[in-house]
């Protein structure tokens, strides 16, 4: 019985498919004040290899990548939020072993950073 429950747990891994030791792109998002977002979909590409995965509470995504290269990184702004300027998409490059950083600014939706109109009577 405990050899079955240890191949049951030693099958299921880590749920990354990649090795430990293979590189990381770790991905930050916060919103225009400077706030951490959780839940944002992030996706790494490669080719034809992708990588989904959403931020943490603490708004940073670890995405384990198989190989080294240069990998686009995407933040799809989930509800409540809206995209800004540079793009939510960025190309990194990522060594053998390596962890590379790349961060994203989101805006609320309904906030403009724009400066106010001053309507003079």
């Amino acid at each position: 019985m405990v050899a079955l429950i240890i191949a049951a747990v030693t099958a299921c891994g880590s749920g990354t498919g990649t090795d430990p030791r293979s590189p990381v792109i770790t991905v930050v998002v916060r919103d225009d004040r400077g706030v951490p977002v959780e839940r944002m979909p992030v996706m790494a590409i490669l080719s034809t290899m992708r990588v989904n995965v959403s931020t943490g509470r603490d708004g940073t995504a670890d995405i384990r990548v198989p190989d080294a290269g240069t990998y686009l990184v995407q933040v799809t702004p989930r509800a409540g939020y809206v995209g800004s300027t540079p793009a939510l998409s960025k190309s990194v490059t990522v060594d053998a072993n390596g962890k590379t950083k790349v961060e994203f600014t989101v805006h609320r939706e309904g906030v403009s950073t724009a400066d106010p109109v001053i309507i003079e009577p």
